[in-house]
């Protein structure tokens, strides 16, 4: 008798995590566009203003409404204001996970992947990147975003060689995103 009560209280709490577990997990897209300022652009002993445009898609898991983690892919159109002001198509891959509050989401993520390529250039920047940034859900369905995007160059690639750089990148991100449930 007694083990069999032991056996029902264990497959009742089974059944209860279980259920609980799948139940507790929502999948969300959240689409996002915004402008980077304040971009400060390093090479060498030479420091220049960027300035970006991003479009962008996270995906992935919410647990219990209060931490999410998931994919993070972007385009942008980057910029540095230097003599030759070069413009570069830049596309992020990575990571993200943090706490989502009622009205307030907080996160990091990590660029395993942040490709500048040279549109009005010969040379393309290949190299990754982590962020922190905040949201603000004032209105259903929207939320207004803040990040701070640090990028670190492995490569500086042209036609003929491909070699190490000491090119970074530091911006703000102001963004607008749709987070659907």
């Amino acid at each position: 008798m007694k083990k069999t009560l032991t056996h029902s209280l264990a497959a009742i709490a089974a059944i209860f995590v279980l259920q609980t577990s799948v139940s507790a997990h929502a999948f969300f897209i959240e689409p996002y566009v915004g402008v980077g300022f304040l971009g400060d652009a390093e090479s060498g002993s030479s420091s220049d203003k960027s300035s970006h445009t991003a479009l962008g898609l996270r995906a992935g898991t919410s647990i219990l409404g209060l931490a999410f983690a998931g994919l993070d892919a972007s385009m942008m159109k980057s910029k540095v204001d230097t003599s030759t002001d070069p413009e570069f198509d830049r596309t992020t891959l990575g990571v993200v996970a943090g706490v989502d509050l009622p009205l307030v989401r907080a996160w990091v993520g990590y660029n395993l992947k942040d490709d500048w390529k040279g549109d009005n250039v010969s040379y393309d920047l290949e190299g990754k990147s982590t962020k922190v940034g905040v949201g603000l859900g004032m209105l259903p369905f929207i939320e207004i975003n803040l990040e701070y995007l640090m990028f670190t160059a492995d490569d500086i690639v042209t036609s003929s060689i491909t070699q190490s750089s000491d090119f970074k990148d530091n911006s703000v991100i102001l963004s607008v995103s749709l987070p659907l449930p």
